[in-house]
């Protein structure tokens, strides 16, 4: 490590950290949860697959297996799941050529393929394998669209020209004009001089608590998950928890909508 008094360079985080925003899509069954079944194995050879169908870099597009951190339309907490990814910072939404479903059916078809020409030894167990059987078959069923929000409510509140969905004072959202940094919301209010909303409060790497640092409505993105979001109404300047928002929407109770 560098000399502080010499070199004159001073980080007040306790270590580096870098996120960027990317597309990919996942991929649920029930098969996946089986116990022995090796997700990731399935993903690689998924990758291995998608590349031979469609003309793409394989530097442009990754792969990984995981589970849920949170409930989510219908999706449960600690499903298992395989992503394929755009590497690409910003991404050029090559991986949502998978969302095609007939891409979809012929990719798992290929996989199957491989495994009986060349048997599953070495390319995936006879678990995974079955996994990969299950997933196919229900690749054949007819594809259902459906409309999945960040958080489920947005669709239901359905907020006017005068609401604008804004991350809640007290939470964090990622800057994304300074490299995704960790931003704390302390006000949330409307800029003459932008001609838009705004965003005071202080960037991760502010270590002054006295300075608060100012950003764009646009330049602030929500965490999945992590960030509190609710409605700001412009002609009164107050928020609404979006939960608070859909509980009297809906007619429901605000314990039963948390």
């Amino acid at each position: 490590p560098l000399d502080r008094e010499q070199a004159g360079i001073t980080f007040t985080q306790d270590g580096f950290n870098r996120q960027f925003f990317t597309t990919g899509v996942i991929v649920l069954h029930p098969a996946l949860n089986q116990e022995r079944v090796t997700a990731g194995a399935l993903a690689e050879l998924l990758h291995e697959v998608f590349l031979s169908l469609v003309p793409f870099e394989r530097r442009d597009l990754a792969v990984a297996a995981d589970k849920l951190r949170a409930d989510r339309a219908g999706m449960d907490k600690g499903s298992r799941f395989l992503t394929l990814y755009d590497e690409t910072y910003g991404s050029l939404r090559l991986s949502g050529r998978l969302l095609n479903p007939e891409l979809f059916r012929q990719a798992l078809e290929r996989i199957l393929a491989e495994l009986e020409t060349q048997g599953a030894e070495g390319k995936l167990d006879l678990w995974t394998a079955a996994a990969a059987v299950k997933m196919f078959e229900s690749s054949k069923e007819e594809a259902v669209p459906l409309d999945l929000t960040s958080d489920g409510f947005v669709e239901v509140v359905a907020p006017g020209d005068l609401e604008h969905r804004v991350i809640m004072p007290g939470s964090v959202g990622l800057c994304t004009r300074h490299n995704n940094e960790l931003f704390h919301v302390q006000r949330v209010f409307y800029h003459p001089r932008m001609g838009e909303l705004a965003y005071s409060g202080r960037r991760e790497s502010n270590g002054c608590r006295s300075v608060t640092d100012v950003v764009r409505y646009s330049d602030l993105a929500e965490i999945p998950d992590d960030s509190r979001v609710g409605l700001y109404n412009l002609d009164t300047g107050t928020i609404v928890s979006l939960l608070d928002a859909f509980a009297e929407a809906s007619g429901t109770p605000d314990e039963e909508a948390r």
